[in-house]
């Protein structure tokens, strides 16, 4: 998959490594942001990898163009499929 890297500011370098905090419970470093190569919505997804403890991880995150008010539709599917016991990739965050 293609991929742009970004270069994060320290104030946006905090923000993501508590947002990963958060998420995996424990402190992250080197965070690496890049662009993916999207399809035609109005959705842009990034990649973030981040080293935790003497690993290193990935996370996908989807950003949308315009603020949405409410639940997103596909929150609903995961939520109903997860209760149904179907596998689905973890959301961990949205806002």
């Amino acid at each position: 998959m293609s991929h742009r890297e970004i270069v994060l500011d320290k104030r946006e370098e905090r923000y993501f490594s508590g947002l990963l905090k958060n998420i995996t419970d424990e402190t992250v470093r080197d965070i690496s942001l890049s662009l993916l190569k999207g399809d035609a919505s109005d959705r842009r997804y990034f990649r973030i990898v981040y080293r935790k403890g003497k690993g290193t991880d990935s996370i996908i995150m989807m950003v949308l163009s315009n603020p949405y008010k409410g639940e997103l539709p596909f929150i609903n599917v995961y939520h109903h499929f997860k209760k149904c016991g179907v596998e689905v990739p973890e959301i961990y965050h949205y806002d």
